[in-house]
């Protein structure tokens, strides 16, 4: 019995394409390349000449049609993001995008529900929180290694700055800066530390080295607080005076004990072959993840920025829901 290979489209041939997606598709037999696009076709013509690709498509629309695309793999600037993951859910495919799902929370949860109300899988590219390292701190946290949580303190600081690509400088199409950039793989994370979040207090504060308010932020830092007992500590940065390439250092405080990322000392990949199996196991299941928990890091997301811009706290609620 011969096994279908699923008929996958990527949306977009940029740099995260090149340098995770490719790779990790070549080691994946599981997908069939079927069809790759861009703006002009340009740039998706020259990958599909390198790397085996079966179509090349101008178009998000063009590759949405064919027939022999099962599934897409969006890898646009967000503010583009849910337009056309909800044309590829309507006609039938399957969606698989890139953080953050969209500019804003509003554009987020839209999608979120078409998701829900169609007949395909929408998944999420939040490749961080599969790393090795930081499965192994969600492991012991979940796995009650710590006893009852007290404080979560998450940071990401990097050397490198702002990409130069136009719309990564404008936080309009960005969904915003490094908060939305770094920091939203750090509200993943520790979300998915706490599957019993129903409310929380959020205040943050935004820096810009060239002070232009309309600039992406180089800096933010933020303290939450859920359910009014557990503190979240966050702090994201590039273009940080560092002496190594980044940081990232995750810590969970409990009643037993501390852990952190860095207590793991194995081989460590960058998480994305681990978002295309995770991606495949549930086509092959035809069945759509928990989306609660994207639904509630845009949420936070989103009142984060609200905090920085007012200068003073924001409430909400989390809708909740856990990895899968």
């Amino acid at each position: 019995m011969v096994e279908t290979r699923i008929g996958l489209g990527l949306i977009g041939a940029g740099d995260v394409v090149q340098r995770f997606y490719l790779p990790a598709l070549a080691a994946r037999p599981r997908f069939r390349l079927a069809a790759i696009a861009s703006a002009t076709g340009k740039t998706a013509g020259a990958l599909a000449a390198r790397h085996d690709i079966g179509a090349v498509c101008d178009s998000a629309a063009a590759l949405i049609a064919r027939a022999d695309v099962d599934a897409v793999a969006i890898c646009t600037p967000p503010d583009r993001q849910p337009a056309i993951a909800g044309a590829a859910l309507a006609a039938g495919k399957h969606v698989l995008v890139e953080k953050p799902l969209a500019a804003t929370y509003a554009a987020a949860a839209d999608l979120i529900a078409a998701a829900e109300r169609s007949s395909g899988v929408l998944y999420y590219t939040f490749n961080n929180r599969l790393r090795e390292e930081n499965q192994h701190l969600t492991t012991r946290v979940l796995g009650g290694a710590l006893g009852t949580l007290a404080c979560l303190d998450v940071e990401w600081l990097r050397a490198k700055p702002v990409r130069t690509e136009a719309w990564c400088r404008d936080p309009a199409r960005a969904g915003g800066g490094v908060l939305a950039d770094l920091g939203s793989h750090l509200i993943m994370i520790a979300l998915g530390l706490v599957p019993g979040r129903t409310r929380f207090s959020a205040r943050c504060t935004l820096q810009r080295r060239t002070g232009d308010p309309e600039a992406p932020e180089d800096l933010a830092i933020a303290d939450v607080t859920i359910d009014g007992r557990l503190p979240l500590l966050l702090k994201a940065g590039w273009g940080m005076a560092l002496d190594r390439p980044a940081i990232v250092t995750l810590r969970a405080f409990g009643r037993d004990g501390m852990a952190t990322n860095l207590d793991y000392d194995g081989p460590k990949a960058d998480g994305y072959g681990a978002v295309l199996d995770r991606f495949a196991a549930h086509l092959e299941a035809d069945r759509q993840p928990d989306l609660g928990i994207v639904d509630d890091a845009a949420r936070l997301l989103q009142a984060l920025y609200d905090a920085a811009r007012t200068g003073a706290a924001v409430v909400g609620r989390f809708r909740g829901g856990t990895w899968s």
